[in-house]
């Protein structure tokens, strides 16, 4: 890299820290000119990786208190500087020191269309980012809870790509073992080694619908008949008071959508319109919009006022939201619905049995959690329901570091289909078919995952 670059590499917006970063030849010498700190007096002898607080000053003049982080790597065309200045969050402050360091020399760029040029400074001194590191990089900024950071921090210091090179060496192994195994007239690699992979590649895939749902917040709908605590429950999830509260039936004629945070998984929570029968022409709206919203939706929250009977409007609910599951756009996979008892607090004339008999006919179009006993205005219940919402997740909710996760499409596409082929070796295998035919598979997992790595493939050619 001939020139030095600078970017914003945070959102615009207000927030916590804010960061920019500069990358080239006369990186260090920049942020000399503008730096002091008791603990280093030039950054060129910094040590990689290690962080110098101090404060950004415009000759001699303090603009800020900052933590500035060095790295020193060896590049293609020589030594890449890389310094990443984290300041405090905010517009003024963030762009104050980025205009400063471009008044300096820096070119400043925008960092979402050059996620290369800051990529290498995610992971140790020395490596070169792959395509799977650029697009952790590219997705880092638009985290939105601390698990969904941390997962994927690790992918951009390299847990998947480091997987995914550690099987395209075991796939290496194994077919020159098969190589060998045929040259010699020997029997070629066992069952049990593309069996082993294989699981690996398993082990991997399994990871994805967490990595899916950390970059792309599901939909959670509150669903339930009028006056059954809908909106409640969305304000005392949100432990505030987002949306109208009235004890007159329907109240809410619009769907409301909020972030939250469930152990760290991102969702929307929408607040739905009652569903009943009715002449009303602005309720029959709503009904119509919630109906949109469970077509739309991931997950369900069914409530019940568990106070009074069921009657005629929780049989035509349940009927109303199977008909719209039956289109919803997760297709073949059932729609998960979490029954939700709700008012506990009084006297309860529902049971589980109740609801269980009132979801039974339209078992096959909606998949039911376990049920959920509650008072919402009460706030009890609701670390059950938290728990219910986020079971699926449950063993990456306590995150190991440096777990590999595959978050997005691509990725997920190719890592499976190399698991198809691997799959394919394993019935040649078994059938004594040809060395040719199961080299081909061999060659075929092996070019999908560096291609999953690099990009540099098509599929369609394998």
């Amino acid at each position: 890299m001939s020139k030095t670059v600078a970017a914003i590499t945070t959102p615009t917006g207000e927030g916590g820290i804010g960061i920019v970063q500069l990358r080239g030849p006369s990186a260090f010498e920049i942020v000399n000119s503008i730096f002091k700190s008791s603990r280093i007096n030039d950054i060129c002898e910094s040590e990689n990786n290690k962080i110098y607080y101090g404060i950004i000053h415009d000759n001699g003049a303090q603009i800020d208190e900052v933590i500035v982080r060095t790295q020193k790597c060896q590049g293609v065309s020589g030594d890449e500087y890389t310094v990443e200045i984290n300041c405090h969050g905010g517009i003024y402050l963030t762009t104050r020191i980025y205009d400063l360091v471009c008044s300096k020399g820096a070119l400043g760029i925008d960092w979402r269309e050059n996620p290369c040029c800051f990529a290498g400074f995610a992971f140790d001194a020395g490596e070169r980012a792959d395509l799977v590191q650029n697009e952790a990089v590219i997705e880092l900024p638009k985290t939105l809870t601390g698990l969904c950071s941390k997962v994927m921090l690790d992918q951009c210091r390299g847990a998947l790509s480091f997987a995914v090179s550690n099987l395209i060496d075991q796939i290496n192994q194994l077919a020159q073992c098969h190589d060998e195994a045929e040259s010699s007239g020997k029997h070629p690699c066992a069952v049990s080694d593309i069996r082993l992979i294989s699981s690996n590649l398993k082990v991997l895939l399994d990871t994805y619908r967490f990595g899916y749902a950390i970059t792309n917040p599901g939909n959670v709908a509150v669903i339930g008949k009028p006056n059954v605590g809908k909106s409640t429950l969305i304000n005392a999830l949100l432990g505030k008071d987002r949306v109208l509260v009235h004890h007159e039936p329907g109240t809410t004629r619009d769907a409301i959508s909020e972030l939250i945070s469930i152990k760290g998984i991102p969702f929307n929570l929408i607040d739905t319109a009652g569903v009943r029968d009715t002449d009303h022409s602005l309720e029959k709206k709503g009904i119509e919009i919630s109906g949109d919203v469970i077509m739309r939706a991931d997950k369900l929250i069914v409530m019940f006022d568990c106070s009074t009977q069921l009657n005629a409007d929780d049989w035509n609910l349940i009927n109303f939201v199977a008909s719209k599951c039956a289109n919803n756009r997760n297709g073949s996979r059932k729609i998960t619905a979490t029954p939700a008892l709700n008012k506990i607090d009084l006297s309860p004339n529902v049971t589980r049995e109740d609801i269980d008999e009132l979801f039974r006919p339209v078992a096959g179009l909606i998949e039911i959690s376990d049920h959920v006993e509650m008072s919402a205005i009460a706030g009890s219940g609701l670390s059950e329901l938290e728990a219910v919402i986020v079971h699926e997740f449950k063993d990456f909710i306590e995150y190991a570091p440096g777990m590999p996760v595959i978050f997005n499409a691509r990725q997920f596409d190719l890592i499976n289909q190399a698991n198809v082929a691997a799959q394919k070796v394993e019935c040649m295998i078994n059938e004594n078919e040809g060395a040719e035919k199961i080299s081909g598979q061999l060659i075929k997992a092996k070019h999908l995952l560096c291609g999953c790595l690099n990009g540099a493939m098509n599929i369609d050619d394998l």
